[in-house]
């Protein structure tokens, strides 16, 4: 892999980034007790 292919911190944060918005859409209409019922998302979301 060159220097130019290799991953820069600012993809990392971009994906980062990209992962949380994601995670908020994920559980925005989610109450707790929703959330421990619900294994999949339990396992999309790092709690």
């Amino acid at each position: 892999m060159s220097p130019a292919d290799t991953p820069r911190l600012i993809d990392y944060l971009a994906h980062i980034l990209e992962a949380i918005v994601r995670i908020d859409e994920y559980v925005e209409d989610m109450d707790e007790a929703g959330f421990i019922r619900d294994h999949r998302t339990q396992d999309a979301v790092p709690h």
